[in-house]
């Protein structure tokens, strides 16, 4: 058996397993597909077309609560957290002398600008928006990062695709990322020989040629293959990169064209919230299922009682009619007495369904955070700063857990393989000579509202010991030698995202401070000999007074 024989075969082992293992989770996502996000995720039962997309699928939903919720929800996250409007990172380096060169400074800001630009004239904003919406509805988004296609000898820009969760499977390693990818796809002949050319397997070339169309199961697969350590810009065959990638033929397991290599894994899997029993994620669409379906029930339940107070059911004594009640319009019945006809009586209360209808909806509301997040204002008034504070604060309870997930699993090795494949094209402006000297790990701080929310309690940390300091100080003056007021500045100013090129980097602080202690070395010493001269001055005008007066 060849290698090629034994890696397709361990490959497809492993996708079984994991098609077996998620069937559980994916029980919840037909739930919530059906009653919460009716067009996310691709689970449609035989989508193979356009014309056999169920579009009736979510005629049984009958409120609309939980998929406005999820939507807002899913906005309010693209908005805070990666906004389109403005650059929500900076590139920074791990080590804090090195933020403090303004030869460095420079260098960061525009790498950041680079990286911020090539997003924007990229899909990125399109595709992270169904990320987020699978994030609240499923728990689990992925997202693949490639260049667009086009020629090798130049750099023809990012492309992002949402990977729908009915084509994706994933291995976990000991960290909790994901090592390996799986995809599913259906491709009909003509697909399969645009992707591999020659490669093409003969019966696949016969079947284009006789017009068939029907779509051919593809397994696409993303492994490590080593653990090589790649400096900036270093360049591998495809063979020798870090991981690699192949396309089977499931049907037959054979490999369709030839094994590929990248040096970074190029897809990103991203969970809401994770538990110890489960790779997959946990969503808040997760936790409001049972109140939806409940809700459902009492809205279908109001609706069919609205529909007999239009067409009530009769109570008719024995005898009292002499033929069939013809309940249409314009119909004749007759009946021997009229007291003997009477609408069904419909028991229970309309409060008391109305009231359960207003709970539930409500507990809705509160797991996709509407209420929350949403700080009432005054129509046409501006946010206040006290305002402002009280929103983010909101922010940081609530989704300090959330974004520290999406930033792990998704943002950060996202940001990081953009930089990787910019510099190995020769895209980005080359380093400063300090750079490659320190051999630094490059740190990303992001900038949006739900990060500045999480600096907030650091900022006032520090203004709160700056007070203490100086009230303390009034009494003792040692206690201000605790503080170092430039360093307090420095941090302040780090938290806020202020830009990095206001600060003075340390050897300027340091020849500044130098300069003023000479500075007053020199006043406080012409000040000396200014006393000093006074001092004899007036000493030889004494003794010269004396000598004048008469012995």
């Amino acid at each position: 058996m060849s290698n090629s024989t034994e890696l397709t075969r361990d490959l497809v082992q492993r996708f079984n397993k994991e098609s077996v293992d998620r069937q559980t989770v994916q029980q919840m996502w037909d739930l919530i597909t059906r009653y919460i996000q009716p067009h996310r995720g691709r689970f449609f039962q035989n989508q193979t077309s356009e014309e056999s997309i169920n579009w009736e699928e979510s005629r049984n939903n009958y409120d609309s609560t939980a998929p406005q919720g999820a939507k807002n929800l899913a906005s309010r996250l693209h908005g805070d957290i990666t906004s389109p409007t403005v650059r929500w990172f900076d590139i920074r380096f791990r080590d804090e002398t090195l933020n403090t060169n303004k030869q460095v400074v420079k260098w960061t800001q525009e790498v950041s600008d680079r990286i911020y630009y090539e997003l924007q004239d990229s899909n990125f904003d399109l595709e992270i928006n169904k990320v987020y919406q699978d994030l609240v509805g499923f728990g689990t988004a992925v997202l693949t990062l490639e260049e667009k296609p086009g020629p090798r000898e130049q750099w023809n820009g990012l492309n992002f695709v949402s990977v729908p969760l009915k084509e994706a499977y994933f291995e976990e390693d000991l960290q909790g990322g994901a090592v390996r990818f799986y995809r599913k796809l259906e491709w009909t002949p003509v697909q399969i020989i645009r992707q591999f050319g020659k490669d093409t397997p003969a019966d696949i070339l016969k079947l284009e040629e006789e017009g068939n169309t029907d779509k051919i199961a593809i397994l696409f697969c993303v492994y490590p293959r080593n653990n090589k350590v790649l400096g900036w810009g270093q360049k591998l065959a495809p063979s020798a990169r870090p991981f690699a990638f192949c396309y089977i033929r499931l049907n037959s397991m054979e490999m369709l064209g030839k094994e590929g290599g990248y040096y970074e894994m190029p897809t990103f899997v991203g969970r809401w919230d994770t538990t110890n029993s489960s790779q997959w994620g946990h969503s808040p669409s997760m936790t409001a299922i049972w109140d939806v379906l409940t809700l459902n029930e009492c809205i279908k339940s109001n609706l069919r009682k609205a529909a007999k107070s239009n067409d009530w059911p009769l109570l008719v004594e024995e005898r009292s009619n002499i033929n069939q009640l013809n309940m249409g319009q314009g119909t004749v019945s007759v009946v021997r007495s009229i007291a003997g006809v009477a609408a069904m009586p419909s028991g229970g209360s309309d409060s008391d369904m109305d009231t359960e209808i207003v709970r539930l909806q409500e507990n809705i509301k509160t797991y996709f955070m509407t209420d929350t997040l949403d700080f009432p204002q005054a129509q046409g008034t501006p946010m206040s700063a006290t305002e402002a504070q009280i929103r983010y604060e909101r922010l940081q309870r609530y989704m300090s857990a959330t974004l520290g997930q999406i930033r792990n699993d998704i943002l950060n090795p996202l940001v990081e393989r953009c930089f990787n494949m910019l510099i190995r094209d020769g895209e980005l402006p080359e380093p400063p000579p300090i750079v490659l000297e320190n051999d630094s790990a490059l740190d990303i701080v992001y900038l949006g509202s739900l990060a500045r929310a999480q600096q907030i309690d650091g900022v006032g940390a520090i203004e709160r010991v700056l007070s203490s300091a100086a009230n303390a100080g009034a009494a003792w003056p040692d206690a201000l030698d605790v503080i170092d007021p430039a360093e307090s500045i420095r941090q302040i100013g780090l938290k806020l995202n202020a830009p990095a090129s206001m600060m003075r980097d340390a050897k300027e602080v340091q020849a500044i401070q130098k300069k003023r202690a000479e500075d007053m070395a020199r006043q406080q010493e012409a000040m000396m000999a200014q006393q000093e001269g006074e001092a004899m001055q007036a000493e030889a005008q004494g003794m010269a007074a004396l000598e004048e007066q008469p012995v």
